[in-house]
This record gives structure tokens, sequence and C-alpha cells, in this order.
């Protein structure tokens, strides 16, 4: 992707109608980003707050999963609410749960459940409100400046870190990507502060 990149921005060089064109699809990417985070923060307060449902058959069971885990998420202390049940604690504390417990079994009999099916919602019974809010603004702020700054790389950096994220909103984390979106992100610290890329304005 990177190598497709460094061709189109040779290309971009030499045609200053194209350059336009990228600048009017930084204001697309821009609304389209905005957009995704808070649909990203919508789905984990309707999750959690059982406003949205969905058939239990949703999404091969992950209706399921996710009502049963938005509904573990909400008998939780509230103290529990705000921090959570601890880091990667998710199957511990729902195979510990007799309810819980009782439910997936309905489903998967014999068998235990170690996440949601859904990255934020995970990370609302492992790290709470003030754990899941970290995680999003994080990734928000750094969004927000990579998008104001419109620099370069935008795309390069942008494209895998919404990717990944609309995924985990169905899924969970994968240790094969993982790695790279921190790696991503320290790269994206680093253009922002350290000036390692021209601006398109240069």
């Amino acid at each position: 992707m990177i190598l497709i990149f460094a061709v189109f921005l040779y290309v971009l060089k030499k045609n200053t109608h194209l350059a336009m064109s990228v600048q009017n699809g930084c204001r697309i990417i821009s609304v389209l980003s905005y957009t995704g985070l808070i649909l990203i923060v919508l789905l984990v307060i309707l999750q959690s707050t059982g406003i949205l449902t969905l058939e239990d058959t949703f999404g091969h069971n992950r209706g399921f999963l996710w009502r049963i885990s938005a509904e573990f998420y909400r008998d939780l202390p509230m103290f529990r609410k705000w921090i959570g049940v601890g880091p990667d604690c998710f199957g511990w504390s729902t195979i510990n749960d007799w309810d819980m417990l009782m439910k997936v079994q309905e489903y998967y009999p014999n068998m235990r459940i170690t996440n949601a099916h859904s990255e934020p919602l995970t990370m609302l019974v492992n790290l709470g409100i003030c754990g899941t809010a970290s995680y999003l603004l994080m990734i928000s702020v750094f969004v927000h400046q990579l998008l104001e700054k419109k620099g370069r790389l935008l795309a390069v950096i942008l494209l895998p870190l919404v990717c990944y994220h609309v995924n985990n909103l169905t899924s969970f984390r994968l240790i094969i990507s993982e790695p790279y979106i921190f790696l991503l992100l320290a790269l994206l610290h680093a253009y922002l502060y350290n000036g390692i890329c021209e601006e398109n304005s240069r």
C-alpha cells in the first residue's frame, strides 16, 4: 500500500487538477472518519444500555453474545462498571457468573466465551467506562489531529486504522494485527509531533 501511495504522490506532483481533487477527498475522508467515530461511541452506548436489541441469531449468534454480554455488564457493581473486571478477564469473569454460564450453555453446551464478539463491548466489560472512554478518546484525538494536519500519510495511516476498528465492531482483537495498529499509532505520533513527513502544502 505504501509503494502504491508513493507512486500516487509522484503523479500528484505532476498534476495540479488531481491535487485539488485530493484536497476535496480529504474533506470527504474527514466527514467519514468523524461519522465512524460517532457511530462506534453510539453503538457502545446502545449495546450496553440494552436500547439496541437484535435477534439472537443475528450475525451467526452475535446478537446473542451481544445481548448477554450487555446484560452481564449492566449487572456489575457500580465501581466495576467504571473500572471493569480487569484486562483480558472477560472469560474468567463470565464463567464464574452462574447466570451468564447458564445462558451460554443454552447456545454453546460445554463451552465458554472469552469475548463479546464486539471489541468495544468486550472492552467495556474488561476496562469499564474509564478504560473504554480513554482508548476511544486516544484514537479520536489522533484521528482528529491527523485530519487537521492533512499530511501526505493521511490515507496510509487512516485507512488501516479505520478498517481495523470497524472490523472489531463485530469481531475481537487479533494478535496478528493488533501490534501493527499500535505501531501505526506510534508512527502517527511521530508524524504529528516530530515532523517526519512534509505536509501537502510544502
